[in-house]
C-alpha cells in the first residue's frame, strides 16, 4: 500500500499512498509531535508520528486527519494536546536535527515500508476511514 519511493525532500512534502479515480489522493507524512511513546519497531521511545489524509484534486482535506506510532497505532489525541512539526528535517539551524531527519529517511523509512502491521494500518485507513488499532497512552 505505502509507495516505496523514499526521494530527497520526502520528509519536508510527504508521500502519496494512493490515487483515487476523482483524482483526489491519501497523503501521508511523518512528523515529530510532543506525544514521546515506546516504539517496538525501533527498540525504544520515539516521538515521529504518521500523519495520513485524504486530499482533494485542489489539495483541499477531504478526510480528518489519522495519526499513526511508528508500529502502526492510532492516535487520538486532540490537537490541543499534541503538537506536530512537520518540517523537522529541513531545520536550518539544527545540524543534529537535519542528521536525524537523514537517518530516518535513509534507515526507518524501509523498516516502515517492510513493516506489515504498518501496510495494514494503512490500507484499513484508505478503505474504512477508521483506526485498525489503537495507542493506549500511559498515564503518568
Amino acid at each position: 500500500m505505502i509507495d516505496n519511493d523514499w526521494e530527497e525532500n520526502a520528509l519536508e512534502y510527504g508521500f502519496i499512498v494512493t490515487r483515487l479515480p476523482s483524482g483526489a489522493w491519501w497523503h501521508m507524512h511523518f512528523g515529530r509531535s510532543t506525544l514521546n511513546y515506546p516504539c517496538e519497531l525501533l527498540g525504544r521511545k520515539s516521538n515521529i508520528l504518521l500523519s495520513i489524509q485524504l486530499l482533494s484534486p485542489g489539495c483541499v482535506t477531504i478526510s480528518p486527519r489519522f495519526l499513526l506510532t511508528l508500529d502502526a497505532q492510532g492516535v487520538e489525541i486532540s490537537p490541543t494536546e499534541l503538537r506536530i512539526d512537520f518540517h523537522w528535517g529541513k531545520d536550518p539551524v539544527s545540524h543534529e536535527l537535519r542528521a536525524d531527519a537523514q537517518h530516518f529517511q535513509q534507515e526507518i523509512m524501509p523498516l516502515i515500508y517492510d513493516s506489515d502491521p504498518m501496510q495494514s494500518a494503512v490500507r484499513h485507513i484508505v478503505e474504512k476511514q477508521a483506526y485498525l488499532h489503537r495507542y493506549a497512552r500511559e498515564e503518568a
